[in-house]
């Protein structure tokens, strides 16, 4: 940028900033900020929140007291007429992690469903319910094969098809064989029919706030402003002149490398004080740390200074989003689709770590799912800082201190781990 370029950025940046303080006073006055999803760590659990929660708004029976209002929104707001053939709800009846048996040899029965809603007339909804998991071996197909009539619904963050993984489509690759199913997503479709129900709840505002506050977190978990209002008042205040919204333009395109260099920063501290906590420590800090799948490796160092062939990874699925930790090891991997793994490893640390889920976040079954022998969502750290407001801020003005020893413990709680099973 030139010497005019860079005063219209100043400029502009000064503009946004007043504009942003203005709404957060607002925020900060109305209470906005006091999320009760995101205070209690669940806003990114699918079984504790998401599950639970749709199961309830969606059951006729539900403490809402709509009786069935919800649930014909839902069939309406399905696309393309697709929930028409649903016409008895008022005795339909919704279970949550229905248990279909233990999952067979050739993965084509059993498993957990995550959503099941049964209409007296015997027709079913089954939702498979995604916001940060991976697609699990055989998942829809066997959903498929315990009730090939029932409509099967695959509802996750943007609407994303499953991956042949989970329908194993390919083995079945004749006509009438593939298994039919609906995508739906949280930040378009769910978003949509939640604030539909919120438009007949004036009369229930307990019932009314708590849909909004859930909102609230589908908006956080799909990337989307959560004040419209300020979002339209940034937008015209930038589409005034042609300058602003180049400055604007690039400013966007330097986001992603701004983070970037802010969680490098954050890598950093993390390192020097796991290192600092622990004498026996090599780690490494991947390229590129806070995008897709790259983190920090922690591994302890042997008699011989060798390191460990097992390790600690600290690591987003996706691009600043997702954080989980791992302990894993260089001997496990995956032959046709199977996992190699020693179960022993698996069920130690499923063990010994099983009281970290509780402040942590949700302890992923590592059998088939993921490499590792055993894995945490972070969600009620790292992911819940993410979400805040001020997070970003306060790696820009090394004010997170208090962040990195928290994340420093925990890792050190996994390398002792490793260390006790010898």
């Amino acid at each position: 940028m030139n010497t005019n370029e860079l005063v219209s950025l100043d400029d502009l940046l000064n503009e946004v900033s007043a504009i942003v303080s203005k709404y957060d006073k607002q925020i900060e006055e109305s209470g906005e900020r006091f999320n009760i999803f995101n205070i209690l760590g669940v806003s990114s659990n699918e079984v504790k929140l998401h599950s639970r929660l749709l199961a309830e708004l969606l059951s006729p029976k539900g403490s809402h007291g709509m009786g069935d209002k919800f649930l014909k929104f839902f069939l309406e707001a399905l696309p393309k007429n697709e929930g028409a053939e649903f016409t008895q709800t008022q005795g339909a009846i919704v279970e949550i992690e229905k248990w279909l048996g233990t999952i067979d040899n050739e993965i084509d029965k059993g498993g957990y469903i995550d959503l099941l809603i049964r209409f007296p007339d015997k027709n079913e909804i089954i939702i498979e319910n995604k916001i940060y998991a991976g697609d699990q071996e055989g998942q829809l197909r066997r959903y498929y094969n315990y009730n090939p009539k029932a409509k099967l619904i695959y509802l996750t963050l943007d609407g994303k098809e499953a991956s042949d993984f989970s329908t194993k489509n390919t083995h079945y690759p004749y006509e009438g064989e593939n298994v039919p199913y609906l995508s739906l997503s949280y930040m378009s479709d769910v978003k949509s029919w939640l604030e539909k129900c919120i438009m007949i709840t004036n009369d229930r505002p307990i019932v009314r706030e708590t849909i909004k506050q859930y909102i609230y977190v589908i908006n956080h978990l799909s990337g989307q402003a959560t004040n419209i209002e300020m979002e339209k008042e940034i937008i015209k205040e930038i589409v005034t002149s042609g300058d602003k919204v180049k400055t604007a333009l690039a400013i966007s395109e330097s986001i992603h490398e701004v983070k970037k260099e802010l969680l490098k920063k954050l890598a950093g501290h993390i390192k020097a004080k796991v290192e600092f906590l622990v004498n026996n420590v090599d780690i490494i800090i991947t390229d590129d740390f806070g995008t897709k799948w790259k983190g920090i490796f922690f591994r302890l160092k042997e008699n011989n200074n060798a390191v460990s062939k097992e390790f600690v990874y600290f690591a987003f699925l996706v691009d600043f989003k997702y954080c989980y930790l791992e302990i894993g090891h260089d001997h496990n991997k995956w032959v046709e689709g199977k996992k190699i793994a020693s179960k022993t490893n698996i069920d130690f640390y499923k063990e010994q770590l099983k009281d970290v889920g509780v402040h942590w976040g949700k302890i992923e079954d590592t059998k088939n799912a993921w490499l590792g022998d055993w894995v945490c969502r972070y969600e009620r750290k790292m992911d819940k800082w993410m979400y805040e407001p001020d997070f970003w801020s306060q790696l820009a003005d090394d004010n997170f201190t208090d962040k990195v020893d928290e994340i420093a413990k925990d890792i050190v709680r996994l390398l002792e781990t490793i260390q006790l099973k010898g």
